[in-house]
């Protein structure tokens, strides 16, 4: 509960059953505002106000402001909606159309949200093209290749043998031009190899009797190479390519 005083001076309380006088300044407030049309198809606002005596009065608008008469019958079109309100026109807008073309590029593959979707899905169930300058790739609009280089390697074989059992031997001395190198174990025995350099011991890569190893594409092959054997004269065979 308040209290305020009048242009008398005089103490007024306000209550819900003594509440302030208020006057509606410009005719009223607005109810409502819809679009109508009319029977020739002319659209025009509908508009409903209430004034400070709680009477409901109805008019209706050109858009420009002026006053209208539209001709019976009347239907709603639709009620006033804010600029940039998610209309159906917008909706198509953003939704777009669907593609004609094979590209999910506009305008052949479409517009809009749809035309990127469905000239997408046609590249993709057509096949995804690789494109250069444009041009979808083929035989006669290839892709550039550069030759990086003509090196070959030359290959190189021996064989060889434990020369004393449990002692690490050399297998290939260290070659910064080395691209690869391969064992054949010969023997009935298991010989090991230090893939990383340095003396080779029996924790290190096992080769079985009859396997053989070949580098990997991915390793580094410049090393020293150490084999080692439990047992004197165990054969193997070796290459290498440089």
């Amino acid at each position: 509960m308040s209290a305020f005083l009048d242009e008398t001076g005089t103490l007024i309380t306000v209550s819900s059953s003594n509440p302030l006088p208020v006057n509606i300044i410009g005719g009223g407030n607005d109810l409502s505002v819809l679009i109508i049309e009319d029977s020739t198809g002319a659209k025009y606002l509908r508009r409903e106000v209430i004034d400070e005596s709680d009477v409901i009065t109805i008019s209706y608008e050109n858009f420009d402001g002026s006053a209208a008469i539209p001709i019976a019958p009347i239907t709603v079109t639709s009620m006033v909606l804010p600029i940039g309100a998610s209309t159906s026109a917008k909706q198509d807008e953003l939704r777009g159309t669907q593609g004609t073309g094979s590209s999910y590029d506009p305008p052949t593959g479409g517009s809009g949200v749809f035309g990127w979707l469905s000239g997408t899905y046609k590249e993709i169930v057509s096949g995804i093209k690789l494109k250069l300058g444009g041009t979808a790739v083929s035989s006669s609009n290839p892709l550039p290749v550069a030759k990086i280089s003509d090196a070959t390697a030359t290959a190189t074989t021996g064989n060889g043998t434990i020369t004393t059992g449990g002692v690490s031997q050399v297998l290939l001395t260290d070659a910064k031009t080395r691209k690869g190198y391969w064992v054949r174990n010969s023997s009935s025995d298991s010989l090991y190899i230090n893939r990383a350099g340095g003396e080779a011991t029996t924790s290190h890569f096992e080769i079985k009797a009859g396997d053989y190893f070949e580098t990997p594409i991915w390793e580094n092959v410049s090393t020293k190479i150490e084999i080692i054997g439990a047992t004197t004269g165990q054969a193997f065979g070796y290459g290498e390519c440089v």
